[in-house]
């Protein structure tokens, strides 16, 4: 398994209330210096479950901001769970595979547009198969520079999803 050498910093991603205990999206790894911030729209949780005493998101999205606390560099953070195994068409430009928590996980590179200007951006995409909880994972990230998406994908391989 590949480790990044970068220092980091470990955020557990949660949601939940009083009723239904609390429920884990993901436990992220993100550069030493940067921050995870919840995001400005509520998280849609349609079904959950529980792997070895740990409660998990089993379908839904929700969004975050990670947030460079130097420069200032703002990435949104989009995590969309299904429930069962998808895999990722491999036949897109700029697909790479990379060790993620012991899946091969597949990332894709492009530009988009965003905001009411259209301005263009950076996104990097990962797919994650998650066998341990039967759901596959959806992890996107946008920013205005390829630089601060290429650091957050070499941390966030040593984040957890079960």
């Amino acid at each position: 398994m590949e480790v990044s050498c970068l220092p980091s910093k470990e955020y557990e991603l949660a949601t939940g209330n009083l009723l239904i205990g609390r429920f884990l999206w993901l436990v992220v790894r993100v550069p030493e210096g940067w921050a995870v911030k919840v995001g400005d729209s509520p998280s849609d949780v349609n079904y959950t479950t529980v792997v070895d005493g740990v409660g998990w998101v089993l379908d839904g999205s929700t969004s975050f901001f990670v947030v460079d606390l130097v420069s200032g560099t703002v990435v949104d953070l989009e995590i969309t769970i299904r429930k069962g195994i998808k895999t990722k068409d491999l036949t897109e430009p700029s697909v790479r595979v990379i060790n993620f928590n012991g899946h091969d996980v597949v990332v894709v590179n492009r530009e988009v547009r965003r905001g009411l200007r259209r301005e263009k951006m950076e996104q990097a995409s990962l797919t994650i198969p998650c066998t341990r909880t039967s759901r596959t994972i959806g992890i996107s990230l946008t920013a205005k520079n390829r630089e601060a998406l290429d650091e957050l994908v070499e941390v966030l391989r040593d984040s957890r999803c079960h």
